[in-house]
């Protein structure tokens, strides 16, 4: 059982380590597609609508966001702490859970707030007509990072009540 809790943290930990790289959001005017990003976009300030590059020759870049790179190191922690389940002994099993617990949920609080920041925070291309409505979509990479941190979160679930579990069956025993 021990085995297949660490293994679940850890694909949750790789798939939102991948996820950090893939697309999270598409930004359009209207019907005019500006821009697709990743959170890797927005740590380093790498994006570039393709409207911008195509036809006046010069990117449009936003601010980098250093506290990013923390979507990207979290899943690292996760994976991290899952190997460690998978091996430490039965008296810290409540303890690795409730770590693994904690680092899973400030993955998905830090995915919020990435979120949150993106969809109010950009405004329109300063060229765009006025009317011209924003519209923002989710895309794969921000809801496959939110599955793999989810996936932490059950793991560390599993492994509090493994800890808990093992603990009432070592007191019974004795």
């Amino acid at each position: 059982m021990r085995a297949f809790v660490a293994g679940l943290g850890g694909a949750g930990g790789s798939i939102a380590t991948a996820a950090f790289f893939l697309p999270w959001l598409s930004v359009s005017c209207g019907d005019m597609p500006v821009v697709d990003f990743s959170a890797y976009d927005r740590a380093v300030g790498n994006v570039a609508t393709e409207q911008s590059v195509d036809t006046v020759g010069y990117q449009d870049t936003l601010d980098p966001h250093v506290e990013y790179w923390s979507l990207v190191a979290i899943p690292i922690a996760i994976i991290a702490l899952t190997g460690i389940v998978a091996v430490v002994g039965k008296e810290l099993l409540i303890r690795f859970g409730i770590t693994l617990m904690l680092v899973s949920c400030a993955g998905l609080a830090l995915v919020t707030v990435f979120w949150l920041e993106q969809r109010l925070g950009l405004q329109a291309p300063s060229r765009a007509p006025p009317n011209l409505p924003i519209v923002i979509r989710n895309q794969l990479g921000g809801w496959l990072s939110i599955s793999g941190h989810t996936l932490g979160l059950i793991s560390g679930l599993l492994t509090l009540w493994l800890g808990f579990f093992r603990k009432c069956d070592a007191v019974e025993t004795h």
